[in-house]
């Protein structure tokens, strides 16, 4: 299960870091009025972003901690 979890977080870590770096590409050559209506119109994709980079790194802690020993 735990390599299931290390996959699955890599993946989903991948997927979010390619669609952010697509928007951060975008926005850096806009302008400050164009700024504004970008981050109105993709406010959504930007936040799912970073939903599933927390989403992958949850995932990948649960791949990566120990249990405790029980004394």
């Amino acid at each position: 299960m735990k390599k299931f979890f290390l996959i699955l977080g890599a993946v989903i870590m991948l997927i979010a870091l390619s669609r952010g770096v697509m928007y951060i590409n975008d926005y850096h050559t806009l302008d400050a009025q164009h700024k504004e209506m970008f981050y109105d119109l993709y406010k959504g994709n930007i936040i799912g972003s970073i939903l599933l980079l927390a989403l992958g790194g949850l995932s990948i802690y649960f791949g990566v901690r120990k249990k405790k020993a029980k004394p």
